[in-house]
C-alpha cells in the first residue's frame, strides 16, 4: 500500500459500508475492506514478533497493521460453525481459538478506531449497564441475578410475573427438562418459574420483574 488505508470491519450484507466505501472513494482515500466472518474460506491471518498481518484471497488485498490510519468496527461477524471443517469434538475448541485469535489481532493494529471492539464488548455486558443505569438514577425494574435457587425464589415469592433475561447477547432460551422457556418473547408467572427451578441445575439466571408498558 502506498498510504496507510481505512480499513473498514464488516460483512458481505452491509450496504451501509458499501455507501461509505463509495464516499471514501471519491475522496480519494485508500480503504480495504475485510470481513472476519470469512475467516476460514477467504482469509488467512499471520501474526508474529513485530508483525500482524491480514491477506484477503477474493480481493488480492494484503494489509498489516502498520499499513492502517484508522478502522471502522462496522459489525462484523464470526465465522460460522458450518465453514469450520473439523470434527464436531473440536468446533467448540475452533470457535474459542478463532474468536481469540480475532480479537487479539484488532488490538495489535496501532491505528484510531471507531469505536475500539472492547470498548464495544464492555458495552454488551449487562451487569455494568444495570449499575451505571443505578448510579445516574434511571428507574431500573427490580431484578436478580444469581446462580442461588434459594435466591431465585425469594425473587419470584415476590412477584406476580417476571421475565427472563439473558447476559450474553447470543443467548436465546432455556430448556428445563421437557420445557422450553425463550427470552424476550414472553412474561412468566412467577408461580410457573419457582416450579422449573427444581430441574434447574447449573448456570446464573436473570430475572426481572415485568413492566407493563401499555
Amino acid at each position: 500500500m502506498r498510504s496507510k488505508a481505512v480499513l473498514i470491519l464488516s460483512n458481505s450484507k452491509d450496504p451501509h459500508s458499501d455507501a461509505v466505501i463509495h464516499a471514501l472513494n471519491d475522496l480519494a482515500v485508500e480503504v480495504v475492506r475485510w470481513h472476519p466472518d470469512e475467516l476460514h474460506t477467504d482469509t488467512s491471518v499471520r501474526v508474529s514478533a513485530g508483525l500482524s498481518e491480514v491477506s484477503i484471497s477474493s480481493s488480492g488485498r494484503r494489509f498489516s497493521g502498520s499499513d492502517l490510519r484508522s478502522c471502522w468496527f462496522r459489525r462484523p461477524r464470526v465465522p460460522e460453525s458450518v465453514n469450520w471443517k473439523t470434527p464436531g469434538t473440536c468446533q467448540e475448541l475452533n470457535a474459542q481459538e478463532t474468536v481469540a485469535l480475532l480479537s487479539g489481532i484488532y488490538e495489535t493494529f496501532p491505528c484510531v478506531w471507531y469505536s475500539t471492539p472492547a470498548v464495544l464488548q464492555r458495552a454488551k455486558m449487562k451487569l455494568p449497564q444495570l449499575k451505571v443505569a443505578y448510579d445516574v438514577g434511571f428507574m431500573v425494574p427490580d431484578y436478580c441475578i444469581s446462580n442461588s435457587k434459594v435466591a431465585l425464589v425469594e425473587f419470584l415469592q415476590s412477584h406476580e410475573q417476571v421475565v427472563l433475561k439473558p447476559l450474553n447477547e447470543r443467548t436465546c432460551g432455556y430448556k428445563v427438562g421437557a420445557d422450553e422457556l425463550p427470552l424476550y418473547v414472553q412474561r412468566f408467572p412467577a408461580d410457573r418459574l419457582r416450579c422449573k427451578l427444581v430441574d434447574w441445575n447449573s448456570g446464573p439466571l436473570y430475572l426481572q420483574k415485568y413492566i407493563d408498558k401499555d
